[in-house]
């Protein structure tokens, strides 16, 4: 669901309530469907696009959003379904729904709140950008349009179980850098320890596997949501974001580098491959940014130095538009990828419980024929 919806009338991306406020409607919150006329329901069906695929079908409904710092409220979106009651989105889309799980936030929608200090502080930037001209409402939806061919070209078939996600966490989480084999001769030395050593052994009998994992998050959520990737997609196909890497890494960067030098006063300011946690605010203006300028690094940080010294216009609404994080489930997509490139449950079996004890017992062995730990 979306917090924004273009209007074909108007002309501009508009949130429920200014959608409503021009359409001179009042509407009740305490009802599911907002008390809308049948008359204003159809209008908006008809008139209102995807802000992203621009697939029509637009209904306004109301879901739980987390709020910034904890909790729950009840917010206004715009549901997009077509004639047969299912998704209107390309799979490409930024707002195709990937799993069905209630409340789930996704980091696709950048909700600018006025409480919220990561989307206040690049609200203003995208409306500095817009003022001297450095970014227009063209311009981010001709990037929407380009990410969305990105994609829609790039994917691949859903496979792999459960215990395959869990197998991979655990592998995943092996000392890497200090894969060894094991040699009964280690057993002598005096800060052997057998189940550091299990991990390591594990780790170089995996290393060429871990060495083709993708560079993302895999945290536990990360796991949870391809879980539900391969439960809700078996056998169909999603979005592959690995020909995005490169821009991806300079969206990485680039966002570095203005929250340093524009000393961008954001509680999660840091950009971090494993730990994720970039406001999806900063990553929508990021890529934004390298997309206007053609994916030159340095002059995309140029056009980011002329915003940051504007003047800060009276009209603060023009970041509406600036809503999507073009990279939203990253992580969990790429993990999903390559899952689905291992070889099936019927070919092997996925147990890293098992193969830890197999390594473990192998290394008891050992210690009881040097006559046991010194």
């Amino acid at each position: 669901m979306s917090q924004t919806a273009y209007s074909q009338q108007f002309g501009r991306e508009l949130d429920v309530k200014q959608l409503l406020k021009l359409r001179g409607v009042t509407a009740s919150i305490a009802q599911s469907d907002f008390d809308l006329s049948p008359g204003e329901r159809d209008w908006v069906r008809a008139d209102l696009l995807c802000p992203s695929c621009r697939c029509t079908g637009a209904s306004v409904v109301l879901s739980d959003v987390v709020k910034p710092r904890g909790g729950n409220t009840r917010q206004a979106h715009f549901r997009f379904l077509n004639s047969d009651g299912r998704t209107a989105h390309t799979l490409g889309c930024d707002f195709y729904p990937l799993d069905d799980e209630p409340g789930l936030t996704r980091g696709v929608d950048v909700l600018f709140t006025a409480d919220d200090r990561d989307t206040r502080v690049v609200r203003e930037l995208v409306c500095k950008a817009m003022a001297i001209g450095a970014l227009s409402r063209t311009d981010i939806f001709n990037m929407r349009a380009w990410f969305l061919t990105q994609r829609d070209t790039n994917s691949f078939v859903v496979a792999g179980t459960s215990a395959m996600v869990d197998w991979l966490f655990t592998i995943r989480g092996l000392p890497t850098y200090e894969a060894l084999a094991f040699d009964p001769i280690h057993v002598g030395l005096p800060g052997f320890d057998a189940k550091a050593a299990a991990r390591r052994h594990l780790a170089f009998l995996h290393k060429d596997l871990l060495a083709g994992v993708p560079r993302a998050a895999f945290d536990a959520p990360v796991r949870d949501r391809v879980k539900r990737l391969l439960s809700s997609h078996r056998g169909g196909r999603l979005i592959a974001m690995e020909p995005l890497r490169p821009l991806f890494d300079k969206t990485v960067t680039l966002g570095t580098l203005m929250v340093d030098y524009g000393a961008l006063k954001l509680p999660k300011s840091r950009f971090d491959y494993f730990k994720q946690n970039a406001p999806s605010a900063l990553t929508a203006l990021s890529a934004t940014l390298l997309f206007v300028s053609n994916w030159d690094l340095a002059a995309a940080f140029a056009r980011f130095a002329r915003i940051h010294g504007a003047p800060l216009p009276d009209d603060l609404t023009a970041g509406n538009v600036m809503g999507l994080n073009p990279f939203h489930d990253f992580s969990a997509l790429e993990m999903a990828r390559f899952i689905a490139a291992l070889p099936p449950e019927s070919e092997r079996d996925y147990d890293a419980q098992a193969e830890f004890a197999a390594v473990s017992a192998m290394i008891q062995r050992a210690i009881a024929a040097a006559g046991g730990r010194p």
